[in-house]
């Protein structure tokens, strides 16, 4: 029987997730995910792809305060804390709103990074938006790359471990949602995913980029893992794993819960 058995949210994009036994789907991601983005001085966001070494900073939630460790450094804020100046950005090529959160928090991933960054909020009254092909309409999602969620199965890692010199963690691939399967890829079979009270859309295999060469645990890069995947996992010019998939009805999503397809 199919079973979620993790669950992830990554409340800053490209830092490191949290583990979570519960989470509130919702057509933009889980709540609380990627709806915060770092940014350079020209607006443009930042990701592992430029620095590896954001993969060390690790994220809290705890009711509405949201923290990041570096080492021996903590930054605590809340969810709804802003300066209220609106920043223009973009993810690819979603235009996106997001809200200058505090100096505090600038200075903090500044000095941490050695590089003048800011940290931005989705602006709540201004989503960004995204336009699906296959259904044919626009939906609301964070600040994730381009789709709210990211969904694999354990037998697809198994098999992917089973061709590595040495095996890797399910979190080079960022999932939000993590389903104890018995056969490789599955899930890029399913189309409609219920799970919990929530019901989802699977749009499309997730093409893979170079973070899932980051190990991110000491953000050492170890190229094996595309060349591997790419030797059985490759479509056109995409390496694909695990699926993409989009909210259509929200409703909470439990470890534990499960799936029917």
């Amino acid at each position: 029987m199919l079973q979620i058995i993790q669950l992830y949210i990554y409340p800053v994009k490209s830092l490191g997730g949290v583990s979570v036994h519960s989470a509130m789907a919702l057509e933009e991601g889980f709540e609380y995910d990627r709806r915060w983005m770092l940014i350079d001085d020209q607006n443009r966001f930042i990701t592992q792809r430029e620095i590896p070494m954001l993969s060390l900073f690790r994220t809290g939630i705890d009711n509405d305060k949201i923290t990041v460790q570096y080492g021996a450094r903590t930054l605590e804020f809340s969810a709804k804390e802003s300066t209220g100046t609106m920043v223009r950005t973009s993810v690819f090529d979603d235009a996106a709103t997001g809200i200058a959160v505090s100096e505090e928090a600038d200075k903090w991933f500044s000095s941490a990074l050695d590089k003048n960054v800011r940290l931005i909020k989705l602006a709540s009254d201004k989503p960004r938006v995204h336009f699906v092909k296959k259904y044919g309409r626009d939906i609301s999602v964070s600040f994730a790359d381009g789709y709210p969620y990211m969904m694999t199965g354990t037998a697809s890692l198994d098999h992917l471990n089973s061709r590595m010199s040495e095996p890797v963690s399910v979190n080079r691939f960022r999932p939000n949602i993590v389903v104890s399967t018995d056969t490789p890829h599955l899930e890029d079979t399913w189309s409609l995913i219920h799970a919990g009270k929530a019901t989802f859309g699977n749009v499309k295999p997730c093409g893979r980029c170079r973070i899932i060469t980051i190990e991110q645990e000491t953000s050492t890069i170890k190229n094996e893992t595309l060349t591997v995947l790419s030797q059985y996992r490759r479509s056109g010019n995409s390496v694909t794993f695990g699926v993409n998939l989009i909210c259509h009805l929200p409703g909470m999503v439990r470890v534990g819960d499960h799936i029917i397809v």
